[in-house]
């Protein structure tokens, strides 16, 4: 296994203790470049296997306009059908947003391309829940990163902020908007709240997509075992997994004791 493998397994049953942990591997059958992950035959499996998986963590994607390149034409319309129909059986989906912000995964330097955005599949799908980063920091509190005053914020309380290579994390979390999938109307109201703020938007910048991350969880500086050494990492690749953990030790406590 690789160390995005070994991740997932360790954060997802080390938080969701006693819970069965399924692990799903996929063969590397596709050409040097190509995508390892074949997701329909891992929905195939969900969908027809006779004991119900209720929580599904996702660490790997790849750009949402290259889905069809890599796998054929209809490929990543057939997987959305697919991840829908698990939504309609009771099943959550968890997918990692990515660690690069809204110009994910292209061929010039992430920090200086602006010409256009990449947006991450499958997070960028309607049907599943997509799982940004967020870092500890002592910028938390809006009266620091406003700079409405001098106050030194640097012995201040720690709290949540969104992943940001610019306020010293390893990763700008994941997320912006397909430009592909259109605005669900579950999240219409949200968005238009959102872009109703005042934002001057950039004309790459659909706002018209399908939003996202959903959710976001803790996604820097986690500890990860690998060939018998530890150490820290980073990236949205913990985030879903930790949610994913969570989520089913939470269920697990409702189906025994009840709400």
């Amino acid at each position: 296994f690789d160390s995005e493998a070994t991740l997932d397994v360790q954060w997802s049953s080390g938080i969701g203790s006693n819970t069965p942990t399924i692990f799903w591997m996929e063969p590397q059958d596709h050409p040097p470049g190509g995508f390892d992950d074949d997701y329909l035959r891992y929905t195939s499996y969900a969908l027809n296997t006779t004991q119900l998986i209720w929580f599904h963590s996702f660490s790997y994607a790849l750009p949402e306009e290259d889905v069809d390149k890599d796998y054929g034409k209809g490929y990543r319309e057939r997987a959305e059908l697919a991840f829908k129909a698990m939504g309609a059986k009771g099943m959550t989906i968890l997918v990692a947003t990515g660690d690069r912000g809204a110009f994910e995964r292209t061929n010039e330097p992430y920090y200086n391309n602006c010409t256009h955005t990449r947006p991450l599949w499958p997070a960028s799908s309607p049907w599943v829940t997509a799982v940004g980063g967020t870092s500890y920091s002592p910028f938390a509190s809006p009266i620091c990163w406003q700079n409405a005053t001098q106050m030194d914020c640097r012995h201040g309380p720690m709290g949540h902020i969104a992943a940001d290579l610019g306020l010293g994390a390893s990763i700008t979390s994941g997320g912006g908007s397909s430009n592909l999938n259109p605005t669900p109307p579950y999240q219409a109201a949200a968005v238009k709240t959102y872009l109703e703020r005042g934002t001057e938007w950039p004309p790459v910048f659909n706002k018209n997509g399908r939003m996202y991350p959903d959710v976001s969880v803790i996604a820097t500086n986690l500890w990860n075992v690998y060939n018998g050494k530890g150490g820290p990492g980073s990236g949205t690749s913990f985030a879903a997994p930790v949610l994913s953990g969570l989520l089913s030790r939470l269920a697990s406590a409702l189906f025994t004791n009840g709400p």
